[in-house]
């Protein structure tokens, strides 16, 4: 009769019937430790962290569900944010949403234009600008004529 270790049997059936990714586990569907360069969320392995959360860790992503073992309350991405570094710091937000500074606004301020959901560069200068730039301009000039014109009328008179 051959005589086996139970130790290993269990090793051999949980490594066999974990997840994706996964080193060990507790069950088919519950991770304990990802392989590495995996991220552990919610007991799964990631790479890289699911969308709205961050890597708080080398081997542990942080979001906004309760965690599943602890029902604590974990960190968060900032508002209207897909992905993160930090709970303050956004590198990629929600459509419509754009990001700039690092936070997500719903436009891009003056100067700036909308790539692909980031505020980059200088917007192109509108007609309207243009246009109250050329009356100012117009302003400026016609008060610079009425000056020489009243100083050519005085040495005239």
């Amino acid at each position: 009769m051959r005589r086996y270790n139970l130790f290993s049997v269990l090793v051999a059936l949980s490594s066999k019937d974990c997840p994706d990714h996964c080193n060990h586990c507790s069950s088919t569907s519950v991770c304990t430790e990802c392989k590495s360069s995996y991220l552990m969320y919610q007991f799964e392995c990631f790479d890289p962290c699911p969308n709205a959360t961050f890597a708080s860790t080398t081997t542990t992503c942080e979001g906004t569900l309760l965690s599943r073992l602890h029902l604590t309350m974990i960190k968060d991405c900032p508002i209207h944010c897909n992905h993160c570094t930090s709970t303050s710091l956004c590198t990629e937000c929600i459509g419509p949403f754009v990001l700039y500074d690092s936070q997500c606004q719903t436009s891009c301020p003056n100067a700036m234009f909308d790539s692909n959901n980031i505020c980059k560069g200088r917007k192109i200068v509108s007609a309207f600008h243009l246009t109250i730039s050329k009356i100012v301009q117009l302003v400026v000039l016609l008060v610079l004529l009425k000056t020489l014109a009243k100083s050519a009328l005085k040495d005239i008179l």
